[in-house]
């Protein structure tokens, strides 16, 4: 019998399905009636799937009638995504200046049409007989599906069960009863967190708080659940206020509550709240408000929907957080273990025990769940419940869990059901990149058959529509462990072990994740299998088991490896032979990255529309790239040894995504790349000098997005030129690098005017990201001159190499500017933002309190040779850098003046070569108070570190390092003795070694002397000994004779030589 979400399946196929059928009505006249015939036995086929999935679970025939229908609607549509191919090839071999020379190869394709007509028609018939089945089981088309009501909540709890909590409910409690929200008349405190999380404990424990008791007059409690219904939430207010048979009529439900809180202050907990209408909550707080009830009176909303949370809230969203493994064994433990349970605890229960807490990941639903239902259980069935998951378990032993999170899963939009099952061909732990997602799903079709309606919907990229997917998930607690780039972007995101195993449990044989320590003869790829990932290495042997290559379907084929994998892949993967893979025929989506083997030709997986080669050693990829005229995505991050693309990539005109970041080797862009008029991601193009080459390839490719960086601009000669790139009209790049060959030489290149070029390489005000590098002219382009105005969203920059610039537009005033390099500059004299005031009527001038970089947190000063002196206008101090958090100067040997200036968050401090000089009396460093981390190195003049400066920093201080001053006294112990926070210490050929023993709370210190290295962790060394005299083993010498800088302790250093952004991570 089907599976339950089979119904589901089919029904999101048979859209997509629908949607090619009407597509293909449009492509071709001569197979219009079967078009037809085919789209309204789907139609008819889609009206009745609810009454079969209502039938299925009772009706064996049903389930498998609704299996048939999922199997015959992938086919179909297999079927008509190569039909689509077919006319997409025809156009593009019957170009007329290739008619007679392709008059030959244009019969296959015609061919090949007629073919599938008859397919087309096959399908067809084939739909008719599964119609006539659901006559015979009189199957009728039915309404949409209700989402079943949840379990009822209340207000008790026993507070001595609840582990974990105390600063959520400190936290909760405050907010309820001080006055710090204005005293507003009604204020509203969202919790938010994910099933099972723990959110209807914690608005227990605050409403029965004995401070909270005392506060209000009237305490409230409704468990609004799925329905959002006002009338039954005011009759269950009235209710908790001891209203006894209370009346439907609204009007007489409103005076009554009237009645009970007239100039009362009361609290009131919506628990479990998933209604997203604005409408109907302010319908319901309009009629709290009527009841004229005292100012302060609070209301609690637990939901598991950030939405919810934005439209109901007026106090800041408490987000609930996981608890730590030791936390969910107190729940476990006290309930397992309690009196009178079947086993007794022992240490092998306790360890077995453990081993089961691991799984609940910090969720004390799962924890609550898992040891009631050890409670029952003799010691022989422990091992038995550690070893399954817990969608194993039948409903009721679950505990709660499992229906806890289903109700999550049901509350989602059809199309994000099919997006969230997807999800789950990804290993457990996976970090998961968010635009590698969304380019999954549209290569699978998940986007873009949402039935939307509205012109701005209509308007809306696939890409922009996946994202709001994604975020739909993402506020739904399905997602967590969320990062961002520099920019706020989300890059990646994990899912909790416990919402993984629902997308397996719902996803079902669809899909499948081989990890690395699964037994291959345990894994079968059945016929049901869609999509696969597994660890490389597993793969042959896999492939050798358990595949049909005849009979197999598989739309997804995703290898992974571990970071270590990369150095070895060809012994990994020995002996086996890429081109196996392309036998699986209806592949959509083929992940190959690290692998270097790469099949001979591509030409058989016609269907494929996503390409991943990441890592990959090739220096040129197969022509037959070309071939996959559904291809949308090529991903080619890093790989290093490529030199060439295909030459005839111009004929994808449906690829959207090309990234080809990290190519550091490429030569040069296929030729025409501007026909390619779908793509969004370019994040590299190598202007060339031949037709077809230029920068003007750019001017029609209004879509890209994120990042664009433009190298050997040398071979743009004039601003014309430049403008045809139309940069200023592309509204969605992000960050724009400008980059000129470093070996450029503007004797050589006496034709092109730079500065001319650079004004016409203007980009949209957008734009949040801007490098320029090598630069031969002489000034900076007009539209950085009030760099404020033009570019207000800048947030980070780095100007590398304009050598022949000879001062700075006034970056100080940018709003948002978070980072900033100088790197091979050639200024005497550096000042970022010039007389801080403003001139009056009368043409003077007048002070200002204007902050400059008011957001500024990364500043770099490397490589200015000739920089004597950076100084700013005379103002308030306060007004300077006031959230810069590091500063790195590096090679700047001349460097004596620096701003007289407070710095009060800067936290990492790093100093080199000569510049270590500028920590002394006078300088910027005197009034440092809250260094966390501060690094000298290379600084052969430095004899005495000042007593001042870990003085001031004795109470933050956690990482010291010290590197290659020979000169360098031996800090004083009882300097060391004040460093109250210093964790790890790392001092690097000095020939003065300090005494540590002081320093109580070291957690790891290394010393390097006379090409000796030894890293010692405090904890294993005996305090009684003397760590000075703990042998050193030599290391060799490196073969280099450019000599490694030595990496920080804890962090790590970064070469100069790295990109911009990348630079300004954590040193």
């Amino acid at each position: 019998m089907a599976d339950p979400f089979t119904c589901k399946v089919a029904e999101v196929i048979l859209t997509r399905v629908i949607f090619l059928a009407t597509k293909g009505i449009n492509l071709t006249n001569d197979s219009r009636e079967h078009f037809n015939n085919l789209k309204m036995k789907l139609e008819t086929i889609q009206g009745v799937l609810q009454d079969a999935q209502n039938r299925q679970t009772m009706e064996h025939r049903v389930g498998n009638w609704l299996k048939k229908v999922q199997d015959l609607a992938y086919d179909a549509e297999d079927m008509l995504d190569e039909f689509t191919i077919l006319i997409q090839q025809q156009k593009t071999t019957m170009t007329r200046k290739d008619k007679v020379r392709n008059f030959f190869s244009t019969i296959s394709p015609v061919a090949a049409l007629f073919k599938m007509a008859d397919r087309i028609k096959s399908v067809s018939e084939s739909f008719d007989n599964l119609g006539k089945e659901a006559t015979i089981m009189r199957l009728v088309p039915t309404d949409d599906e209700t989402v079943e009501s949840r379990r009822t909540t209340h207000s008790m709890v026993e507070e001595s069960e609840v582990f974990g909590r105390d600063g959520d409910k400190t936290r909760i409690v405050n907010l309820l009863i001080n006055p710090d929200d204005g005293n507003k008349a009604i204020s509203i405190l969202p919790i938010v967190g994910m099933a099972g999380l723990g959110k209807t404990t914690l608005a227990q424990v605050a409403f029965n708080n004995g401070a909270v008791v005392a506060h209000f007059d009237e305490r409230m409690w409704v468990c609004i659940s799925v329905d959002f219904n006002i009338e039954r939430i005011l009759k269950q207010i009235l209710e908790s206020l001891g209203e006894m048979n209370v009346l439907s009529n609204l009007d007489v439900m409103l005076r009554s509550l009237q009645s009970k809180l007239m100039g009362k202050k009361f609290l009131l907990v919506l628990d479990d709240v998933w209604d997203e209408y604005r409408s109907n909550w302010n319908t319901l707080r309009g009629f709290l408000l009527k009841s004229q009830a005292a100012r302060g009176s609070k209301i609690i909303v637990t939901t598991s929907k950030d939405e919810v949370a934005k439209i109901m809230g007026t106090l800041p969203t408490h987000h609930l957080g996981l608890l730590s493994k030791e936390e969910c064994w107190l729940i476990f433990s006290k309930r397992a273990f309690a009196e009178g349970s079947a086993a007794q605890e022992t240490p092998r229960l306790i360890e077995i025990g453990k081993k089961m807490v691991d799984k609940c990941r910090g969720l004390p639903l799962a924890a609550k769940a898992l040891g009631s239902l050890m409670y029952y259980k003799q010691e022989e069935e422990w091992v038995a419940v550690q070893t399954s998951e817990i969608w194993d378990l039948s409903e009721a032993e679950s505990g709660g869990i499992l229906p806890e999170l289903r109700l999550s899963y049901d509350h989602l939009p059809s199309n994000i059901k099919q997006c969230f099952r997807y999800c789950s061909v990804f290993p457990k732990d996976y970090e998961i990149d968010r635009m590698m997602l969304i380019q999954q799903w549209i290569a699978h079709g998940f986007i873009g058959f949402q039935g939307s309606s509205g012109q701005a919907a209509a308007i809306k990229e696939m890409e922009d529509i996946a994202n709001d997917s994604f975020n739909y998930l993402l506020w739904n607690s399905f997602f967590q462990d969320v990062k961002k780039n520099e920019y706020g972007d989300i890059e990646t995101v994990k899912m909790h072990d416990l919402v993984h195993d629902l997308a397996q449990h719902v996803s079902k044989a669809e899909c499948l994740s081989f990890v690395e320590d699964d037994e291959v003869n345990d894994i079968t790829i059945t016929t049901d299998v869609r999509h696969l990932s597994v660890y490389a290495p597993k793969l042959p042997k896999l492939l050798n088991v358990s595949v049909s290559y005849e009979e197999n379907k598989l739309r997804t084929c995703l290898l992974w490896l571990n970071f270590d994998d990369l150095m070895n892949v060809s012994d990994l993967l020995e002996g086996f032979s890429v081109d196996r893979l392309l036998k699986f025929k209806c592949l959509r989506v083929l992940d190959l990255v690290g692998i270097t083997q790469l099949p001979a030709s591509f030409q058989k997986l016609k269907l494929l529309r996503y390409l991943d080669l990441s890592e990959n050693q090739c220096e040129k990829l197969p022509e037959s790239i070309t071939t996959l005229y559904n291809l949308q995505t090529l991903r080619l991050k890093n790989c290093r040894k490529l030199k060439v693309l295909p030459m005839e990539m111009r004929k994808l005109v449906n690829l959207r995504h090309l990234d080809l970041f990290g190519c550091i080797n490429l030569e040069k862009m296929p030729m025409e790349l501007g026909k390619l008029l779908c793509l969004q991601t370019l994040p590299m193009f190598i202007v060339g000098r031949d037709n077809g080459h230029g920068i003007e390839e750019l001017q029609n490719l209004l879509n890209l997005r994120g990042l664009l960086a433009i190298t050997n601009l040398e071979n743009v000669n004039d601003g014309r030129r430049a403008k045809d790139a139309k940069l200023e009209d592309k509204l969605y790049i992000q960050r724009l690098d400008l980059e000129w060959c470093r070996a450029c030489d503007i004797n050589i290149h006496h034709d092109v005017d730079y500065n001319d070029v650079l004004e016409g390489l203007e980009p949209h005000p957008n734009l949040k990201g801007l490098q320029i590098s090598n630069f031969g002219g002489s000034r900076y382009p007009g539209w950085m001159r009030e760099i404020e105005s033009f570019l207000p969203n800048l947030v980070g920059i780095a100007l590398d190499g304009c050598w022949r610039w000879e001062n700075l537009p006034m970056l100080g005033h940018l709003p948002l500017l978070k980072i900033l390099e100088l790197r091979r500059m050639m200024f005497r004299r550096i000042q970022f933002h010039g007389d801080n005031s403003s001139s009056d009527d009368r043409g003077g001038k007048q002070a200002t309190t204007k902050q400059m970089f008011p957001s500024l947190k990364t500043l770099w000063l490397t490589d200015m040779p000739m920089l004597v002196e950076w100084m700013e206008a005379s103002t308030s101090s306060s007004s300077f850098f006031p959230c810069l958090e590091k500063l790195i100067i590096k090679k700047c040997a001349k460097l004596r003046v620096t701003p007289d200036c407070l710095l009060p968050s800067l936290k990492r401090l790093r100093i080199e070569s000569s510049n270590a000089m500028l920590l002394c009396e006078g300088s910027f460093a005197v009034e440092l108070t809250s260094l966390t981390s501060l690094q000298i190195s290379n600084c052969e003049k430095l004899e005495v570190l000042p007593e001042w400066l870990l003085e001031n920093n004795k109470n933050s201080l956690r990482h010291l390092s010290i590197m290659k001053c020979p000169k360098l006294e031996a800090i004083p112990r009882e300097n060391l003795q004040v460093l109250t926070s210093l964790k790890t210490l790392r001092i690097t050929d000095c020939l003065s070694m300090p005494n540590i023993l002081c320093l109580d709370d070291l957690q790891m210190l290394r010393l390097e002397k006379d090409n000796a290295c030894e890293e010692i962790r405090l904890s294993n060394v005996d305090s009684s000994q003397s760590v000075l005299s703990i042998a050193l083993e030599p290391v060799p010498e490196p073969e280099s004779e450019t000599e490694t800088e030595p990496e920080p302790e804890p962090e790590v250093e970064l070469e100069p030589e790295l990109e911009f952004f990348e630079a300004c991570e954590e040193f």
